[in-house]
């Protein structure tokens, strides 16, 4: 395997005492496929036989006897007997004086050893690789296969003697004199059944006492214009409290339970638990979702739960898809040549139970409802969550389930099923509806009927008509639309260009160009045109509705009678017992018995939330409570209220918070103020995070490239994100460099 490179590296080093040679001698080879020398004459002085051979350099060749390698000189003498499985790499006399001859490797039962040109066994055969390396040192390698196929390195000098160790798993020189580059593998096992193991490299610098001079602890190690760069790994930090700190030195870092954390390092992810462990090598990983953890493996998926603060494998990595409905059920697909096969998997515990009686082509997603959907070549049917089958997998379609019945497709025609695979209405419509009311709505012979649980037609149309959310039927005429109340009977005609939800009075507004009108669920018209109201402002489960009549605003209720005078600029919808109204261009807020709680003072108002809104007066911002009283001084160019409760205000170009009572916790002195729903907040500025508590103390300093919040548990993910730095091998000192 080595020979070639070896004779290239003798022939590297042996150039100027070949040239000195005084009888240079050339290969042949006989009718028998034996080689010998001759000299430049063509005469033969050393007869051909042998297997393999080699052309002399410096006086010597490497030839092949029964099998077997060994070195001749040029007078024919076996100076080192055929006898070795391979032979090669040998430094010249003036590099080997001690020995009295040139060194050479020597290969027996499949290992690694030192010979001189004397026959002499200066080290012997231990090692799996023996490579030149620098000067007078050699570089050996071993090779194991437990835990993992792994191979570790050192030097030893012509004398056979160890000057570095077999400890490191990459050895190279650099161009500093005198300094070695050295790698360790840092392996981690995932003591799992699947037995997944994950190493990964370290560099640092050795001198040739086997001395650290940078320790093995770096990403990368590189030459630049004869220097040496060096690239530490990025610093992640898991920061529960002050004095719980745990640091990693990954590529990414992010939290997928609230124990564990997902990491990816050199092109490999894994986990890590909060005290270091690595516990997978994986090829990506998705957060926790009810309990479960989706891993990837190569294109196939898999999962892990966690038992008592420890991931056990649930479900290997050999599925296409997967998808996790409950903390309860599982939906995992595997693909092949005729399509995808379907199964679900039930949790109890650690363990699993498939609770599929066949595969499916497709399974609907599993809610609380007791059926699930499945289908299998176009046919859906419907099991139970024990796998029975409830109704067969025959139809063309079927709906949702809801009261025991369904909408299903059979041969192409619509019906009612029930879910004791009873027809409830025979299939013979070309579409069909139902809603929560026991209502239907079918399309046969090109008409479209209203039908109530019995199946009497309630109402007929030609054209389509289709369920509200609130329960009514929307009809449609020639582009217009009327209305069938939730009784099935229509109650307004199809004549409106649009038709408001049912108010918690049974009520809808209808609009047709500027006109409005008011329609009860029995019929009767409330509101005509010519009553005043220009506008309806519509706000569900609203007692009180915004209406402009003849030009001002004011409030009707669901019936259309005025309950609050239209004597206001603008209104806003109420917001419990309040609502804002403007009066001269301010604005304050009035309550349902329309009394002046608020005066109008202020520019702008915001939204009431817990008791408190934001309010703008001579052009800067504060805070004031329902009852018109200030709590921040209106002082601040910007404030906004933030979802956690807390207040962020701007001044001058910079961001400061205000606690949920609207004290004011943190200067404006950050570039940005990310309010956390643990009442703490991260803190920007110069692109370096920190993080401060609701009292505004800073509890971790600007520091970070990256600081995010695990949402799973009460702590924090920081980034500090690594530099590279020239090494100077003059004093050992670094020097810092944009890289």
């Amino acid at each position: 395997m080595y020979r070639i490179y070896y004779y290239f590296l003798f022939l590297c080093f042996s150039i100027p005492s070949f040239a000195q040679s005084s009888q240079p001698l050339f290969l042949f080879k006989d009718q028998q496929a034996q080689f010998g020398y001759k000299n430049e004459s063509g005469q033969i002085i050393l007869e051909a036989r042998y297997e393999e051979a080699f052309p002399f350099t410096d006086n010597y060749a490497f030839v092949k006897k029964n099998n077997a390698w060994g070195l001749i000189n040029t007078k024919g003498k076996e100076v080192i007997p055929a006898s070795y499985e391979d032979l090669g790499w040998m430094l010249p006399k003036d590099k080997s004086a001690v020995m009295g001859g040139e060194i050479l490797g020597y290969k027996q039962s499949g290992k690694w050893g030192l010979i001189s040109t004397k026959n002499k066994i200066i080290r012997s055969a231990a090692y799996d690789i023996m490579l030149p390396f620098s000067g007078d040192k050699i570089k050996v390698g071993q090779v194991s296969v437990s835990p993992v196929a792994d191979t570790l390195y050192g030097v030893i000098d012509i004398q056979g003697k160890v000057v570095i160790p077999l400890q490191y798993h990459a050895l190279e020189t650099t161009p500093v004199d005198g300094i070695l580059l050295a790698g360790s593998n840092k392996l981690y096992a995932y003591a799992s059944t699947e037995k997944i193991q994950c190493t990964i490299k370290a560099y640092g610098l050795l001198n040739w006492a086997n001395t650290v001079i940078l320790p093995i602890e770096h990403k990368a190690i590189r030459t630049e214009n004869q220097e040496l760069q060096i690239t530490p790994f990025n610093s992640w930090k898991i920061i529960g409290s002050l004095d719980s700190v745990a640091t990693y030195g990954l590529d990414t870092l992010y939290a997928i339970s609230g124990q564990h954390y997902a990491f990816s390092i050199q092109s490999k992810v894994g986990i890590l638990d909060t005290t270091g462990v690595l516990h997978a090598n994986m090829d990506g990983i998705q957060p926790e979702h009810n309990g479960f953890i989706i891993y990837q493996t190569a294109t196939k998926y898999g999962v892990l739960v966690d038992e008592k603060a420890v991931l056990q494998s649930f479900l290997p990595a050999v599925y296409d898809r997967i998808h996790i409905d409950s903390p309860e059920f599982i939906r995992a697909g595997t693909r092949n040549e005729t399509g995808w096969q379907w199964e679900i998997l039930k949790r109890q515990g650690a363990t699993k139970t498939n609770i599929t009686q066949q595969p499916y082509s497709w399974i609907e997603p599993i809610t609380q409802h007791p059926l699930i959907k499945v289908e299998n070549n176009g046919k859906y049917g419907y099991i139970n969550q024990q796998g029975e089958e409830v109704i067969p997998l025959q139809y063309d379609f079927l709906g949702e389930v809801t009261d025991s019945i369904c909408v299903a497709v059979y041969k192409g025609k619509h019906g009612i099923l029930h879910q004791n695979g009873k027809w409830v209405i025979e299939p013979k419509a070309d579409y069909f509806a139902m809603n929560q009311f026991g209502y239907y709505i079918r399309k046969i012979a090109g008409k479209y009927e209203v039908l109530d649980n019995t199946g009497r037609v309630k109402y007929t149309s030609t054209e389509p008509m289709q369920f509200v959310a609130d329960g009514s039927i929307a009809i449609q005429q020639k582009g217009k639309y009327g209305r069938i109340s939730t009784t099935g009977m229509p109650c307004i005609p199809a004549a409106y260009d649009s038709i408001s939800p049912m108010t918690p009075d049974h009520t809808f507004w209808a609009y047709s160009g500027k006109n409005i009108f008011l329609y009860s669920s029995k019929g009767e018209v409330l509101v005509k045109p010519g009553s005043g109201i220009q506008k309806i402002i519509y706000q569900q489960e609203q007692e009180f509705l915004p209406a402009i009549i003849n030009g001002r605003y004011g409030f009707v209720d669901s019936f259309g009678r005025l309950r609050l005078a239209n004597r206001y600029e603008d209104v806003r919808p109420f917001e419990g017992n309040l609502a804002a109204v403007r009066l001269a261009g301010k604005w304050g807020f009035i309550t349902k018995q329309d009394k002046l709680v608020i005066q109008p003072y202020y520019e702008e108002v915001g939204l009431i939330q817990d008791g408190k809104l934001l309010a703008k007066k001579d052009n800067k911002y504060g805070i004031i409570d329902v009852t018109g009283k200030i709590l921040t001084p209106f002082s601040f160019d910007k404030i906004t209220r933030h979802s956690t409760g807390v207040y962020l205000f701007e001044h001058k170009g910079k961001q400061g918070m205000l606690n949920k009572r609207g004290f004011e916790v943190l200067y404006a002195k950050y570039d940005q103020i990310l309010p956390q729903q643990d009442n703490k907040a991260i803190l920007r500025t110069n692109n370096k995070y920190g993080l401060a508590d609701a009292k505004g103390i800073v509890i971790i300093p600007p520091l970070f490239d990256i600081l995010v919040k695990n949402p799973f548990a009460a702590s924090y993910i920081g980034l500090e994100k690594a530099t590279s730095f020239t090494f100077q091998p003059l004093n050992t000192k670094v020097k810092a460099t944009a890289k």
